[in-house]
């Protein structure tokens, strides 16, 4: 083997060792007296520090980096691939990747921003105006769900419930839920009660396909899905009739958990 070929072995078993992901069997517990700032793993340039609260344990890499532990306040962190931090709730547990993006927590207050514009008007009639942009408080986050492979989009995700993270971002499991003051009823169909419409997988196979494979799934419930944003797991408020392999048909239930992935 030529010299360079040695280099370019070696090199390849750098890489390998560099990118590989932490030995759990390394990893340490550390129960903390009280409230801490510690830095998570991903830190590169400048320490990225959270605070886990006091008499919680906290995992630790071997290079004394916290890669799970219970928030000491609610955070605005980064769910991985997110150009936008979310709130996640304070005493709850979070886990991060290798890069320090949250992969499962809990959500905290989510925040809509206005821009909100007062009038004053004075004596005489002269009047002016002022604007500010203010945070208001709502019950749901947006979390993204791909929307085609180049392309992604957002759904409503309860706060204060639970959700996790694929690693390409999209959300893995939560809470689905919009006030019924934003109904997304676009079927037109009547329906009084809360859904949000989505594709489960084998959407292709749903007999009588006529909404583009599009299925309404109840408001506040838990869906599961793939990282291709089909749902894996959910409860429809309608039977949803799809064809299976053996040219038979299969009816999942309306109002039950269904397990979309084992037709």
């Amino acid at each position: 083997m030529t010299k360079k070929a040695i280099k370019l072995v070696l090199m390849f078993f750098v890489a390998l060792i560099v990118s590989a992901p932490i030995d759990a069997a390394n990893a340490e517990t550390r129960k903390l007296d009280k409230d801490t700032y510690l830095i998570i793993i991903g830190s590169t340039v400048l320490p990225n520090e959270v605070e886990f609260q006091g008499g919680t344990e906290v995992i630790i890499n071997d290079r004394g980096e916290v890669t799970e532990g219970t928030l000491a306040s609610s955070d605005r962190l980064f769910p991985p691939n997110h150009s936008e931090r979310l709130e996640f709730l304070k005493g709850t547990r979070v886990v991060f990747n290798t890069r320090g993006e949250v992969v499962s927590g809990t959500l905290g207050q989510a925040y809509y921003t206005t821009t909100k514009v007062a009038t004053f008007v004075g004596v005489g009639g002269y009047a002016s105006s002022s604007a500010a942009d203010v945070e208001e408080k709502i019950g749901y986050h947006r979390v993204p769900v791909p929307a085609s492979p180049s392309k992604r989009s957002t759904i409503p995700v309860k706060i204060n419930t639970a959700v996790s993270f694929h690693d390409n971002g999209t959300v893995k499991d939560c809470v689905i839920w919009v006030p019924e003051k934003r109904n997304m009823d676009w079927f037109n169909v009547g329906i009084k009660e809360c859904y949000i419409p989505l594709r489960p997988v084998y959407w292709q196979k749903i007999v009588g396909n006529r909404h583009a494979g599009f299925v309404k799934f109840k408001n506040g419930s838990v869906v599961e899905f793939n990282p291709q944003g089909e749902v894996l797991k959910g409860t429809p408020i309608e039977d949803v009739r799809v064809m299976s392999a053996d040219g038979a048909e299969k009816v999942f239930k309306a109002g039950t958990q269904c397990d979309f992935g084992g037709i």
